[in-house]
């Protein structure tokens, strides 16, 4: 099933891929994106392939290259070129800039869970986020049990103890980077305990959580 049909618009999920880049240049660039992502008008989040957004460094700069491919086509004339140093305010206008352009050029791209599909389907990860999407402890929690069984949104809350909003906005996170896979309840089953999951005491749950992120080296 595509899970694409399950996502609806709010603030726009656009994905960049560091290609090429040096380590110091990378570290540099996700450190002030994530200094800055309240003041973006879209979500960026990293991926390894495919991104919108391609980066890639030269001597002492970075390019960041909208990529054209179906929609984005128009968009590939318009790299920027940032020097280092380079200060947030810089990068900010730069993301913000490109990430109106990426937007424009598909308007129709989803990144949000309806609340229908929210109660009416369960998702799995498809394998392990990069660290910037699990930078807290409730979303490595919840990605642990996510990459264990496939579970709802409702079962995914109840276990970890978070907030509904907490849970959809990692479940539109991790769609958006292509990680989330997601299928049907059956009608008579929907958002009621997973029968594996429901079987486990509390410090069952937390015991299971914690083998995977050991098996994670996490």
């Amino acid at each position: 099933m595509n899970s694409d049909a399950l996502f609806r618009q709010e603030r726009r999920g656009l994905t960049f891929e560091c290609r090429d880049v040096e380590t110091r240049h990378e570290m540099v660039l996700r450190s002030l994106m994530r200094v800055i992502d309240g003041r973006l008008r879209q979500r960026w989040i990293a991926t390894a392939v495919e991104g919108d957004l391609v980066v890639r460094s030269e001597d002492n700069r970075i390019a960041l290259q909208p990529i054209g491919r179906g929609a984005y086509a128009d968009a590939t004339q318009h790299s920027r070129v940032l020097a280092f140093p380079f200060n947030y305010h810089t990068l900010e206008d730069t993301l913000n800039e490109l990430g109106d352009l990426l937007e424009q050029a598909s308007p129709a791209l989803p990144s949000r869970i309806d609340r229908h599909a929210m109660a009416t389907n369960s998702f799995r990860l498809r394998h392990w986020p990069e660290a910037g999407l699990v930078a807290t402890r409730e979303r490595m929690r919840m990605s642990a049990v996510l990459l264990r069984a496939d579970v709802s949104a409702g079962e995914l809350t109840r276990m970890i103890g978070c907030t509904a909003g907490e849970c959809r906005q990692l479940l539109t996170d991790l769609h958006d980077a292509g990680l989330l896979s997601s299928e049907p309840l059956a009608a008579g089953k929907r958002d009621i305990q997973n029968p594996f999951l429901s079987s486990l005491t509390v410090r069952e749950r937390v015991g299971v959580i914690g083998r995977i992120r050991a098996r994670l080296g996490l």
